[in-house]
């Protein structure tokens, strides 16, 4: 998983996005922003999918309890029932499925939508993981924290192989939308 993907907005969209907030058209400002983070939703779906699907053997060491510890401390109350929730939630796959965000940014300097893992949602020692489970060259790491014993963990690519099919269609779709605003816009 290189660097997070962006669904960059071309100059007519920028152009379209400024000129709408300038005029004070916040209604079709609003409706542009929904239509193009409609367009990145099933990007987002398909790469947590993807991720989970990786062949994953093993079994449950430290990172998993590491995960439900940074879970649990983020959590407001701490309760019986929130323990086992973050027990239950604190696979490797699952915690960076739920990581996969898109952030829409329709003004400043790169505006578009960026799809990316959010690192501050993994505990600080495994924030790495994400790109290393999308490399075949995988990681190394002590097993069960015994660092006389290690092993390569391989990982698969998910990342790239799951947005590519969806990149020219959805930068279609966002400009497509982009045309309907300025129609919209002009009557």
């Amino acid at each position: 998983m290189g660097d997070p993907i962006y669904i960059a907005g071309t100059e007519e969209l920028v152009a379209l996005a400024r000129r709408l907030k300038e005029t004070g058209q916040k209604e079709l400002h609003k409706e542009l922003g929904k239509a193009v983070r409609k367009v990145s939703t099933p990007i987002v779906g398909d790469l947590k999918q993807a991720v989970k699907a990786i062949p994953v053997t093993g079994s449950r060491g430290r990172g998993s309890r590491a995960r439900a510890e940074f879970d649990l401390d983020r959590m407001k109350k701490l309760t019986e029932k929130n323990a086992l929730r973050a027990a239950s939630r604190a696979g490797l796959r699952d915690t960076i499925a739920r990581a996969i965000r898109s952030d829409l940014k329709l003004s400043g300097r790169s505006p578009g939508v960026k799809i990316s893992v959010k690192s501050q949602m993994l505990p600080q020692d495994q924030r790495s993981l994400p790109k290393k489970l999308d490399s075949p060259n995988g990681w190394r790491h002590p097993v069960f924290g015994n660092r006389e014993n290690w092993v390569n963990q391989n990982g698969r690519p998910w990342w790239m192989t799951t947005i590519k099919p969806h990149a020219d269609k959805a930068r279609d779709e966002i400009l497509d939308a982009a045309r309907q605003v300025v129609e919209r816009a002009v009557q």
